[in-house]
């Protein structure tokens, strides 16, 4: 019983609309920029570096969360859960949606951000003057990749670690989504909570960037001085985070069965 849950996921999830519109999604934050309006476009780097600055792309994490960030509310909607659950153990059935949830945040993500890439460099060089590889190494994070040449690379693991916060703040929504009918509010949900985090970070933090989702997942800080132990640490509390949302999940999908 517990493949036949990830089957089912599975299909859901990847064949489903909310996936292909989350990927195009992601792409249209960046394209929708208002930095993209205020300054014509000369390179894939300078364009990347405006949007990676900019507050709308938050927006993204809506996106990421649409994927399939609601699968718990949908199937609570539908009556489907308690059949469901007839078919095998709860913490199979939570353990898989909460695995798809978070590939599908990821993928989105990813795949978002490289399409945008991908139609930027159909019009742009990579660099197109001085000083662009300094503005996005100014931190020094990953600061060889750029002076190798290695750009697509080094987009690619940007996507890869603020992904994982977004596959955190997904299964945050999905939490949420099981104490409300409001599915807007869900969607919005990991707006609101990134936003709620940075300034609690401001005010705790004292000084300090750690607890700072912008600046702990993204890898132009280089948070810990070093590339390779700054990706780990991602994905260590990516994976710690995911963890112990999920463990709520399954308490409050259990809670939820158990008074109808």
């Amino acid at each position: 019983m517990k493949t036949q849950y990830w089957k089912t996921d599975l299909y859901r999830c990847l064949g489903s609309w909310q996936i292909l519109l989350a990927i195009i999604g992601v792409c249209a934050v960046h394209f929708l920029g208002p930095q993209q309006f205020s300054e014509a476009g000369v390179s894939v780097l300078r364009s990347f570096y405006r949007d990676w600055g900019s507050n709308t792309t938050v927006l993204m994490y809506l996106f990421t969360t649409l994927a399939y960030g609601r699968c718990f509310a949908e199937d609570v909607e539908q009556g489907y859960i308690k059949y469901a659950l007839s078919r095998g153990k709860l913490i199979h059935y939570v353990t898989s949606k909460c695995i798809w949830i978070a590939v599908s945040a990821e993928a989105s993500m990813v795949l978002g951000r490289m399409l945008y890439i991908a139609l930027l460099r159909c019009r742009y060089p990579w660099e197109a003057g001085i000083g662009e590889l300094e503005i996005l190494s100014v931190f020094g994070g990953f600061t060889g990749l750029l002076k190798n040449g290695s750009y697509l690379t080094y987009l690619w693991i940007h996507s890869i670690c603020q992904g994982v916060w977004a596959v955190v703040l997904a299964l945050l929504a999905s939490l949420v989504s099981l104490y409300t009918t409001n599915g807007l509010l869900v969607l919005a949900f990991p707006v609101m909570a990134h936003h709620l985090i940075r300034r609690i970070s401001v005010v705790f933090g004292s000084g300090k960037y750690l607890m700072d989702p912008d600046h702990f997942f993204l890898i132009n800080y280089s948070a810990l001085g070093n590339d390779k132990l700054t990706v780990a640490a991602i994905f260590l509390l990516g994976v710690f985070l995911s963890v112990l949302i999920g463990a709520a999940i399954c308490k409050s999908v259990e809670r939820r069965v158990r008074n109808g």
